[in-house]
This record gives structure tokens, C-alpha cells and sequence, in this order.
């Protein structure tokens, strides 16, 4: 007997690793089976990012991309059902495709599925006509030959460095990866989510163009900074 799991349920989610309303005719890559993404351009390119839980955040929703760097089981509801959210964000600019874990306790098989999970909630978001930014994130660097499947060339693709810049290791891995990917995709825009690396310009080449988006912490920081040098500037 063949049971066909309805896409309603959540049972089909962990049978299928897609999510509920995934369009089963959108295309796909030959070789893992991911979601395949258009080209997009710098007019693609949002002036701000916000916290898909934290929308009250954002003046300007038309020139705002949402992102997902956030734990896993804060927006798992929203991996399972993501056309049940899409709807509410089409006023914004960009959704990036979530930010689902990738660690170092994964096997291969298991960092391939949530990219692949990923991806696809990305693609459901596009069969409702909203524009999406690829989020690409690798645990090693070996990752980067199934990340970068599914993602055209010479097109906008979204990286963090939220979490990597303190750890040494992490740090090298990340600077790796990227070099990978820019060999691969070869982007025309880069969007940086977290801690700026002082040295990125020269990681991805000249040209690339590099957009930076601070986390919240790392804005607070940065206006401090910023007016402690105002102080200091009107001492002379």
C-alpha cells in the first residue's frame, strides 16, 4: 500500500525535507536537487536588513530586505509553512532564503538537506512573486561545491559573518569559503550580514562590490565610537 503524504501536514515537510506550498514544478538543479534561483541585479540590492522578528524595526519595509540569523527554533515554524508568512512580507524589498544551521557535528548528507530546505522555502517565496536573496553558508570549505548549486553566475547572493569573526578557525574558514564562492559565482554584489572584515575588499577582488550590514550590537557600537570622536574632535 502506498501512502501519499497531503503537502498540508507537517509529516510531508520530514518526509520531503520541503516545505508546506513548495511549488513541485519549480526548477531544479540535476545534481541535489535545488531549487534553481534567477538573476539579480544591483537594483535588487536593499539599503537596510531587519530581523524577520523584528519588522517594528523597519522605517522603510520598500527598501529593507528581512534576514533569518537567528536560532534555528526561532523561525522553524516559518521553514515548515512559509507561505503562511510570505504573504505578511511582500511589502518589503527581499526576503534572504533562512539561515539554517550548518555545524560541525552535521554529516555531509545532513548540511546538503537544510541548504536544500533552505533553498526551498526561498522558492516558495518566489512562486508567491516576492524577490529573494540567496543566503549561502558553508561549515567547511569542501561545503561550498554543493552551496553554490542552484545559484547563477554573476548574479547578488547574501554571506554572514555573524558568529565567525572572534573564533580564529571560524574566521579562516569563512575567508575561504568566500574566496570559493566568489571563484564559482564570480557575484557582482555581495551582502555581508554581522562584523565587518577590515580586509574583505581585497578577499573578494576589486570587482565585487562589497554591501555591509551591521547587527543591531554592532550599530550601537559604531554610533558610540562615533561620538566619542566628535567629543574628541571638539577638544582641538
Amino acid at each position: 500500500m502506498i501512502y501519499k503524504v497531503r503537502q498540508t501536514s507537517n509529516a510531508y515537510f520530514l518526509l520531503h525535507s520541503r516545505p508546506i506550498g513548495y511549488p513541485e514544478d519549480f526548477p531544479v538543479e540535476p545534481e541535489y536537487g535545488f531549487p534553481i534561483f534567477d538573476r539579480l541585479t544591483k537594483d535588487d540590492v536593499p539599503k537596510s536588513m531587519c530581523a524577520f522578528n523584528d519588522v517594528g524595526r523597519s522605517k522603510e519595509p520598500g527598501t529593507t530586505a528581512l534576514h533569518f540569523h537567528k536560532d534555528d527554533d526561532k523561525f522553524v515554524s516559518v521553514v515548515v509553512d512559509p507561505l503562511k508568512y510570505g504573504n505578511g512580507w511582500g511589502h518589503f524589498k527581499a526576503l534572504c532564503s533562512p539561515d539554517i544551521t550548518l555545524s560541525d557535528g552535521m554529516y555531509q548528507w545532513e548540511r546538503i538537506k537544510n541548504t536544500c530546505v533552505s533553498r526551498s522555502v526561498g522558492a516558495t517565496w518566489v512562486s508567491q512573486g516576492i524577490k529573494v536573496i540567496p543566503l549561502l553558508r558553508w561549515r567547511f570549505v569542501s561545503d561550498c561545491a554543493f552551496v553554490v548549486a542552484g545559484i547563477p553566475k554573476h548574479s547578488v547572493i547574501a554571506v554572514s559573518s555573524y558568529g565567525s569573526v572572534r573564533d580564529a578557525e571560524l574566521r579562516q574558514v569563512f575567508i575561504d569559503g568566500l574566496r570559493e564562492i566568489v571563484k564559482r559565482l564570480e557575484p557582482i554584489a555581495i551582502l555581508v550580514y554581522g562584523t565587518a572584515l577590515k580586509n574583505i575588499q581585497e578577499i573578494v577582488g576589486p570587482n565585487i562590490e562589497v554591501i555591509m550590514y551591521p547587527t543591531p550590537t554592532e550599530k550601537l557600537r559604531l554610533a558610540q565610537s562615533s561620538m566619542k570622536d566628535d567629543e574628541a574632535s571638539r577638544l582641538f
